[in-house]
């Protein structure tokens, strides 16, 4: 299970998508989590909230500068679309200021 791949319209900015943080950044971050959470032997449910996290993690930057508001933004992302995550994913707690 490698799980569900970044696309385009995850991307706040869509000319971010194919930046140093986009669409190829997301995928090698979401295959290493999955070899990771492999060699760890975790839970399904918990491969997929990690696939989860590395699909979205940096989609929600204003560019590829400092910019350490991105993860709150992404987390505040994961919050509002219930419509299309599991609802494994969606018992996580965020953090408050988990900026990178």
């Amino acid at each position: 299970m490698i799980g569900p791949l970044p696309i385009l319209s995850d991307f706040l900015y869509p000319q971010c998508a194919m930046s140093v943080h986009g669409l190829a950044h997301e995928t090698r971050v979401l295959v290493w989590t999955q070899v990771l959470a492999k060699r760890l032997s975790l839970s399904d449910a918990d491969r997929n909230t990690l696939a989860w996290a590395a699909r979205l993690h940096d989609t929600q930057r204003w560019d590829d500068g400092d910019d350490p508001g991105h993860g709150e933004r992404a987390a505040l992302l994961l919050e509002k679309r219930t419509d299309f995550l599991p609802a494994e994913v969606l018992t996580i707690s965020i953090p408050s200021g988990c900026a990178p």
